[in-house]
């Protein structure tokens, strides 16, 4: 009787490690799914639409961007999406040359860009003027940079990225940049209401 019993207390828990092995495998199974990194590159204007196929945080903030550029205007353009468990990694960069009618025509429909407030001016946090929807809010950042001597226009999206991963060149970045898109002393976005303590996107 004694043997009988002990022999089914060893099958009992041989069954439960088998219970538990066979979750654990479920478990490392779906972190390595989980883990399979998935990359979009993209660097002809003509596919500019496409960053919203990137599963952004902040899509809202694309408004940025504008709506058409001439192929031969673009100095420089790529965006890179990258997925990761937490949080997609996102940098989007495009620098257009504008002639003087064009240039004012753009800053104007940036001027008018507004959220749960307007588009925002802020010099100090770089090395140009700046306008900006975003800044070091979620880790993500939303802004666009004038040159007004030359009448180049930068726009910059970067979400959950850091600055040694960025591949635009830093002088656009904004200072105190830190972590994945924090930006010391900086956190806000003109599309998230403070008071709701939500975002409401983008409206005209």
């Amino acid at each position: 009787m004694k043997l009988k019993l002990r022999f089914k207390k060893l099958t009992f828990k041989k069954f439960l490690i088998a219970i538990a092995v066979f979750f654990l495998f479920l478990g490392c199974s779906f972190l390595f799914s989980c883990a399979t990194t998935e990359r979009i590159e993209l660097h002809d204007i003509a596919e500019l639409d496409r960053i919203y196929e990137f599963n952004s945080s902040h899509t809202w903030d694309y408004v940025i961007f504008p709506e058409e550029v001439k192929p031969e205007t673009v100095e420089d353009f790529h965006a890179y999406y990258t997925y990761e468990i937490l949080k997609p990694t996102v940098e989007i960069f495009l620098a257009v040359q504008y002639d003087e009618n064009t240039f004012s025509a753009e800053v104007e429909r940036i001027q008018s860009i507004k959220g749960y407030l307007p588009i925002k001016q802020n010099a100090s946090a770089f090395s140009l003027p700046s306008y900006v929807t975003t800044l070091g809010c979620s880790e993500s950042s939303a802004y666009v940079l004038l040159d007004n001597d030359t009448y180049k226009i930068y726009y910059v999206y970067l979400q959950f990225i850091r600055a040694d991963d960025i591949q635009m060149d830093a002088h656009f970045l904004p200072e105190n940049y830190t972590g994945y898109g924090n930006v010391d002393g900086f956190d806000f976005s003109i599309f998230y209401d403070n008071a709701a303590d939500q975002y409401i996107g983008y409206y005209d």
